[in-house]
């Protein structure tokens, strides 16, 4: 028994040092999905990314061609999702993404489309443009 007590203060003691004492913890900045994901979503040149932030999507706004690949990073603290009602675009839905989730949808054809979060409406509330894929120069 007494060695167990002696077990538990050392534990204690390790975490309490390796956890206490940083003055500037409370100051940190919450890490960006730049620094989370690095280069693994929003890299390509029809990509973006759409953070799921405590105040809603940012952007709020998506605008990419025909093939371009959304991302929906939930950078928050509450679960949300992104999902349309499949009005002007096919429907989709990124299911329920907790803090530190990711999904990505490619659209394959023009529209523009409203979406939101089935968890809260009214913060999350997004808009999408899928326009025609630009002709390169000199494609015919």
């Amino acid at each position: 028994m007494h060695a167990m007590v002696i077990a538990m203060v050392l534990a204690l003691s390790v975490t309490a040092v390796a956890c206490g004492g940083d003055e500037d913890a409370a100051d940190a900045k919450p890490p960006t999905w730049q620094s989370v994901y690095g280069d693994r979503y929003g890299t390509g040149p029809d990509d973006v990314v759409v953070e799921m932030r405590a105040d809603g999507y940012r952007p709020k706004t998506v605008r990419v061609d025909v093939g371009g690949r959304v991302t929906w990073i939930n950078t928050g603290t509450a679960r949300a999702t992104a999902e349309n009602q499949g009005q002007a675009l096919p429907k989709f839905d990124t299911h329920t993404l907790y803090r530190g989730q990711a999904k990505s949808v490619v659209f394959k054809r023009p529209g523009r489309d409203r979406y939101l979060s089935s968890y809260d409406s009214e913060t999350f509330d997004g808009e999408i443009v899928v326009e025609p894929r630009k002709k390169a120069p000199g494609d015919g």
